[in-house]
């Protein structure tokens, strides 16, 4: 931890003037440090593409949010993160990390206007994902926005009962800014295998089933080198992480 804790922060927001600033959160996405977590969490989700989006999402609310003076001065690099919790940025940064692993384009969102969304009154940000159909959980609504193009669907990190566009009341509405992150340097491919299957009861009954399986198929478009105390940091922070969960922290809704 004192490699990161040592490393520049720079401020991500900059150059503010009336609530419009120069956003730079891609300087703390770090792809390597999460890929081994982030590859671990694909065969948990069964569902396909927006089941993926929402295990890795849920892995990083239950992360921990937490307030302190180096959380709130600092926006942190995802082992940071993993190792002593973080604000929404901080979380935010994290889960566009994972998904950037796995193959799926971000962006980050930031809501300049300040809001009490459980504890104190502050700017927000949060993630855009991009998904190849609205969230089925939505019932239609699904909050996205726009972006060269693209669909983004809203991922709140904050708080654990958030799916993939779902977005908090006080939010909606609100003015944002957008900065896409950067790219993802694999295509995570999903295709969708139906099996049936029959069972004859009698002469004159059958039973049918119908299961629907997802299978993930990673093309890699490029590789990064990982340095050996990359792999080590990554283990230690899954034991925090599972550490954490084990405790269950109370944190701000």
């Amino acid at each position: 931890m004192s490699y990161w804790e040592s490393a520049s922060h720079p401020p991500a927001l900059t150059n503010c003037s009336n609530s419009i600033c120069s956003m730079d959160f891609s300087h703390y996405v770090d792809v390597r440090m999460v890929s081994n977590i982030s590859m671990s969490l694909v065969p948990v989700a069964e569902l396909g593409e927006e089941d993926l989006a929402d295990t890795v999402l849920s892995f990083v609310q239950n992360v921990g949010y937490v307030l302190n003076d180096y959380t709130s001065q600092n926006t942190l690099y995802p082992v940071e993160t993993l190792a002593l919790g973080g604000v929404c940025d901080d979380l935010s940064v994290l889960y566009a990390s994972m998904m950037i692993a796995i193959g799926f384009r971000v962006v980050f969102i930031w809501y300049p206007q300040e809001t009490d969304l459980g504890g104190s009154k502050a700017t927000h940000m949060n993630v855009g994902v991009q998904l190849s159909t609205r969230p089925a959980h939505s019932q239609g609504r699904g909050w996205s926005i726009t972006y060269d193009g693209l669909n983004y669907y809203i991922a709140e990190t904050t708080s654990d009962h958030w799916l993939v566009g779902d977005l908090p009341e006080k939010l909606q509405g609100q003015e944002t800014y957008v900065e896409a992150a950067p790219a993802p340097t694999l295509t995570l491919v999903i295709t969708k295998t139906v099996t049936t299957s029959t069972l004859v009861l009698t002469t004159t009954r059958t039973l049918t089933s119908t299961s629907t399986r997802f299978d993930y198929e990673v093309l890699m478009l490029g590789q990064a080198t990982i340095p050996l105390f990359g792999y080590v940091i990554t283990i230690v922070a899954v034991g925090v992480v599972a550490y954490q969960l084990g405790k269950r922290r109370n944190r701000p809704a």
